[in-house]
């Protein structure tokens, strides 16, 4: 009988997120796999009738939980999450350097900084966005998360995310996914790593505090699903570890030659846009 379970990917920005893209297209290969390229092409899903809908293996992007309403199959969640002040610096590291991003030319022109875009509510998703995404909400202006929306978040979380990941910890939480989703090993090389990284010393007193006050609520969920996850690994025993060490061996054996496939696939993929 074939699988109706369908595999949905909330990819909260700056999470590790675009790596666990593709490990799921080698890991469902020949399945048909709907991806939210960015956060303006919802409506794709939507538009979907519920036959094109049923087809669907893999539904990932920038989501927000609330998909397994709507869709006609039974849904398996999985989402990572990451150090949230981290995510955030990360996040606008990504703005700041890359030219593509839609409010990159604002950021050089007005030559915003970090507590510029925490103190004037430029960009929503700095504000708790582990929050946003798990507690489905895509309404609340920056600065309105509160502890209605935290609640909401961990009550998702605890009920629909089985299956998570923590960004730190990306390899272990590969091999609870593996074995949670009878994969084969998830060989992978990290993508969409930023070239330069500034860090939360680098800020001063107010950056710092204000990257406190809008990560608060993802703070506390973060610090929730770490010792979830703690529990899961010490769960698994022994054999868990020797996993580990097995797949981290393996893959570093095959990084060398995926990466240069994956750079051969970028170069071809951006000729081809561009003809």
């Amino acid at each position: 009988m074939e699988d109706r379970n369908t595999i949905v990917f909330i990819h909260i920005p700056k999470t590790a997120g675009t790596t666990f893209h593709y490990i799921l297209h080698n890991q469902y290969k020949g399945k048909k796999i709907l991806t939210r390229e960015s956060f303006k092409n919802k409506a794709v899903y939507d538009q979907m009738t519920d036959n094109e809908k049923r087809e669907l293996k893999v539904i990932k992007g920038h989501y927000k939980t609330g998909i397994h309403e709507k869709h006609p199959n039974q849904v398996t969640y999985i989402t990572f999450l990451r150090d949230p002040v981290k995510r955030t610096i990360s996040e606008y590291n990504f703005m700041l350097l890359n030219r593509e991003h839609p409010f990159h030319q604002t950021l050089m022109e007005k030559k915003l900084g970090l507590k510029e875009l925490l103190k004037e509510g430029h960009i929503k998703n700095l504000d708790n966005s582990h929050t946003r995404f798990l507690a489905g909400v895509d309404d609340l202006v920056f600065g309105d998360v509160n502890e209605q929306t935290y609640q909401t978040a961990l009550k998702n979380f605890d009920k629909f995310f089985g299956i998570f990941g923590i960004a730190e910890r990306f390899d272990e939480s590969l091999i609870c996914i593996k074995r949670k989703l009878n994969w084969s090993f998830p060989f992978y090389v990290k993508a969409n790593i930023s070239d330069r990284e500034a860090y939360v010393d680098q800020f001063d007193d107010e950056t710092q505090m204000l990257l406190s006050r809008f990560n608060q609520y993802d703070q506390l969920l973060y610090e929730h699903a770490c010792r979830k996850f703690d529990q899961i690994v010490t769960g698994y025993g022994n054999d868990f570890q020797e996993e580990l060490k097995t797949f981290r061996r393996w893959n570093n054996i095959q990084s060398p030659f995926r990466r240069l496939v994956r750079s051969v696939w970028l170069t071809l993929r951006k000729l081809t846009t561009r003809n």
